[in-house]
């Protein structure tokens, strides 16, 4: 999407890079990855489906019973004339076929989906155990360049106030300030990165970090 807007239109951001720390709960989490991802409850109905079409394989192998129900009269219509009802049923033996390849075809689905399903489940559980490693792990970076930057923040300002009583030169003045810019873009990284891990495990579980 941004590589479609052009060049001379002017953006703007609608939230400051700023840190704000979160505690995520990795059981719910899991949980409800495992419940409402739309990769897993895809497969879910599939399987739902071919078991419908399993039990269906299943009610062909038995043979339909049909009825039949007749009623004759021999001869002109009088009260000696004979009367015959008839009532027969019918039963197809299936000797040969009863469907064994259908049954076999419709376990073999149910048996594959199963599969897919577990196999979806475990790549869910490592995507979002991944993410929230990451996430952990980008959180401390950040705390500890926020330790850093204050203490950079610190040295050149004490910096500033001794060059203003002359008692540093403007090369000591100058590579205190490169070296507070430096450790600046460093806590901004940390922080972009930290903001990235923190959608990355919202994607992951399918739902917002904080529940």
């Amino acid at each position: 999407m941004m590589l479609q807007i052009p060049p001379d239109v002017e953006l703007e951001l609608e939230t400051d890079l700023a840190y704000r720390t979160a505690e995520p709960n990795l059981a719910k989490m899991l949980e409800y990855a495992l419940a409402n991802r739309p990769d897993i409850r895809s497969k879910r109905l599939t399987r739902d489906k071919r078991k419908t079409e399993l039990q269906l394989a299943k009610a062909i192998r038995y043979p339909n019973v049909t009825t039949n129900l007749g009623y004759s009269v021999q001869g002109p219509q009088g009260p000696d004339n004979q009367q015959q009802w008839a009532l027969s049923l019918s039963v197809p033996l299936p000797v040969f076929n009863r469907n064994q390849g259908g049954l076999v075809e419709a376990e073999v689905a149910v048996s594959s989906i199963d599969a897919e399903i577990e196999k979806t489940e475990i790549q869910i559980q490592n995507e979002v155990a991944v993410a929230y490693r990451k996430f952990l792990h980008g959180r401390k970076l950040v705390d500890a360049m926020n330790g850093a930057l204050a203490q950079a923040s610190t040295l050149f300002g004490a910096a500033q106030q001794s060059f203003a009583k002359k008692e540093i030169g403007i090369l000591d003045l100058e590579n205190t300030r490169r070296s507070y810019a430096d450790t600046e873009e460093s806590y901004l990284e940390a922080v972009f990165g930290y903001q990235q891990n923190w959608l990355r495990l919202e994607w992951a579980s399918g739902h917002d970090i904080a529940f």
